[in-house]
């Protein structure tokens, strides 16, 4: 499971730019740019996409229960959507950062 929580450090650094330790206000202000802009959810998405590992690839094909060649996309594509909906916060990316499964983004991850 915890390779499916590298997710959330890769997008939130690409979204935010500042390394795994972002502050509340960085990551409140990276959420609102990606609701205002399709752009910026689809180069984030892209960021995701590109800082896959191979385990991670197979970590998360396993969490979302997809083909490996399916995993990044995915993956990347739903916690965008979930950060941009107000489903995933601030507590739940620093769980993710900190290897801290939590029920909560599974769900998420798999689109429950």
């Amino acid at each position: 499971m915890k390779n499916g929580y590298r997710i959330g450090a890769v997008l939130l650094a690409a979204v935010l730019m500042a390394g795994c330790g972002p502050t509340k206000p960085q990551f409140q202000v990276a959420v609102e740019t990606m609701k205002g802009s399709k752009r910026a959810r689809d180069k984030v998405t892209a960021d995701c996409i590109a800082g896959f590992t191979q385990t991670g690839v197979q970590g998360a094909a396993l969490v979302l229960d997809v083909p490996e060649k399916d995993a990044k996309r995915v993956a990347c594509q739903r916690m965008v959507a979930a950060i941009t909906a107000g489903r995933l916060d601030y507590e739940d990316l620093q769980s993710m950062i900190a290897k801290r499964p939590t029920a909560k983004v599974v769900r998420v991850m798999q689109n429950r």
